[in-house]
């Protein structure tokens, strides 16, 4: 019995209780806000916002009509050829961490993440501000992904999840 209380009493101060006490994080730092300052996007294609307007808004998905579905949070992907894989994803939260910017259409609020082909948007010069907790889990209310190819001048839709 003695001996495993000194094998029990060397593990566990070889454990070094006070290295795991400062790995666990405080509730404050949990609920910590983190602000980011995002760029406003001017979208210089017009053939990219009609395709919003004639695939996404005039698509009949009943995604669009839940009230809180104001945001799209976009993410792209440059592929091979040179065009760019890109999903919109309804939400009523825009992930703002790192994202690359921002645009505003049709009253919905646009954030983008990935690569961004150069001749679609120019910076404004404005920035927006958006606050977000770290280490909090975002409840994600994606209720729609629309899939598009896009390069300059053209862009087709790929796919479309309408729930």
């Amino acid at each position: 019995m003695k001996k495993c209380i000194i094998v029990v009493y060397v593990l566990l101060s070889l454990i070094d209780v006070s290295t795991i006490q400062a790995q666990v994080l405080t509730y404050e730092e949990m609920v910590k806000k983190i602000t980011v300052h995002l760029p406003e996007m001017n979208i210089k294609d017009s053939v990219f916002l009609q395709e919003i307007d004639s695939k996404i808004f005039n698509s009949g998905c009943s995604c669009l009509d839940y009230e809180d579905a104001d945001v799209f949070n976009v993410k792209s992907k440059k592929q091979d050829d040179g065009s760019y894989y890109i999903i919109f994803s309804a939400s009523s939260t825009p992930h703002v961490k790192d994202g690359n910017g921002y645009f505003e259409y049709n009253d919905f609020l646009f954030v983008w993440h990935g690569d961004l082909p150069p001749y679609l948007y120019e910076r404004t010069g404005k920035n927006r501000r958006f606050t977000y907790q770290q280490y909090v889990p975002i409840i994600a209310h994606d209720w729609g992904d629309f899939y598009f190819k896009y390069s300059r001048g053209k862009m087709e839709i790929t796919g479309v999840l309408c729930m």
